[in-house]
């Protein structure tokens, strides 16, 4: 109960911060919600058509009181959901990337542990967001958008990544939507670029 309560709130924290255009927190933003953006929308419409329908053909007034509070709290929710994507976005820093999805994948990597990242749109055969592969390299993470990936984010070495469910084994590859995936790589493979230079002067 304490976790649908917190997950609650934040959701509306997620909506309050995205009407009133808060940026995104940890470096450039980089959407990856595309997928997915019109089928909640679909979902908000219909949710909403259905709320004077409801008030049309329901006899009794208590119960259409009910269903338009349980309505509109249902439209508001969505909306929340669908705030909250486009708030808690990726996001490239200083110190590394970011990798979010909605409220509930919040997890950073920082970039001495990051060997390469490129483009490479995958579809995925399976509905969930969290997914692992075994590559000839190990165990590659996917943190899915609408069934898909598009960034891939190689590793220098096997890494533990905490995920809602608690600690993922080691990964080799993390895999992650974006819907300008070579504007992603792109800023990645600068700041990897620069750092890499740092160091080497650094010697």
């Amino acid at each position: 109960m304490k976790r649908l309560i917190a997950y609650e709130l934040r959701m509306w924290l997620a909506l309050g911060r995205w009407i009133a255009r808060r940026p995104p927190r940890g470096g450039r933003p980089f959407r990856y919600a595309a997928p997915v953006v019109p089928i909640i929308w679909t979902f908000i419409v219909l949710s909403a058509v259905e709320i004077p329908i409801a008030d049309l053909l329901l006899p009794w007034h208590s119960v259409r009181i009910a269903m338009l509070v349980l309505g509109a709290w249902g439209v508001t929710w969505m909306v929340g959901l669908l705030a909250s994507m486009y708030v808690n976005t990726h996001t490239i820093g200083e110190e590394g990337i970011t990798i979010r999805y909605g409220l509930n994948i919040d997890f950073f990597v920082p970039w001495e542990a990051i060997a390469e990242v490129r483009a490479n749109k995958r579809p995925l055969q399976t509905s969930k967001t969290i997914h692992f592969d075994q590559t000839s390299a190990g165990s590659a993470l996917s943190v899915a958008v609408g069934s898909q990936t598009a960034v891939d984010l190689v590793l220098a070495e096997p890494r533990v990544v905490r995920l809602p469910s608690g600690d993922s084994e080691p990964v080799t590859e993390i895999r992650v939507n974006a819907d300008d995936p070579n504007a992603f790589v792109a800023e990645a493979r600068e700041h990897l670029s620069r750092r890499r230079a740092e160091s080497a002067s650094a010697r």
